[in-house]
């Protein structure tokens, strides 16, 4: 874990300063991670407020202060699933200022993948399901669409990860077709029997 510490700053400033000191410390650590061809995304992607987003051509470098997010992250690592996003790497970051508690930065490099098509955004699960049916998608598609997020589910369940925010949002589409899980802020973490 790497710790980098603040001076304190004055109150009237203290938010903006964290927030350009934030902004400037992620861009570093993506351009480490990523490579000169990252790109910062926009703050809404994968569902992520006020969060860095950085991607290259296909890996996506997410910074979150969830410690769910965290967790999770670490248990995929090297897992090979089917329906949910691969991740790559994990980096833990405390930051801490003088006379201040401090809190800690998780950096999750996964693999790039993309939104479901626009006539999928913001709905829940059931309203997904609906939306195929109302398309006229075919049967076979459907069954296979509902197929691979319950297989999603599945492959997480067996390690220990019970998913509790399914909406379109988490779902992602891979290069090859194949839908996938993502986000993991809402997520339980139970403990594998050994």
């Amino acid at each position: 874990m790497v710790k980098i510490a603040f001076s304190k700053w004055s109150k009237s400033s203290d938010s903006e300063k964290k927030y350009e000191f934030s902004k400037k410390l992620f861009t570093k650590i993506a351009k480490d991670l990523l490579g000169k061809e990252t790109k910062k995304l926009r703050s809404n992607y994968m569902g992520i407020d006020n969060e860095g987003v950085y991607k290259n051509n296909d890996r996506i470098l997410k910074f979150t202060y969830s410690i769910k997010d965290y967790k999770a992250a670490l248990r995929l690592i090297g897992k090979n699933l089917n329906n949910v996003v691969a991740i790559y790497s994990v980096h833990k970051f405390k930051l801490t200022f003088k006379n201040n508690k401090g809190y800690n930065i998780y950096v999750i490099e996964m693999e790039a993948l993309k939104s479901l098509p626009m006539k999928f955004n913001n709905f829940g699960i059931q309203e997904v399901f609906w939306v195929f049916i109302a398309k006229k998608n075919s049967m076979s598609q459907f069954l296979n669409f509902t197929n691979q997020i319950l297989n999603g589910l599945m492959e997480l369940y067996k390690l220990g990860i019970y998913y509790y925010d399914l909406h379109s949002d988490n779902i992602m589409v891979s290069s090859n077709g194949s839908y996938k899980l993502i986000d993991f802020g809402c997520c339980t973490i139970k403990k594998l029997n050994k």
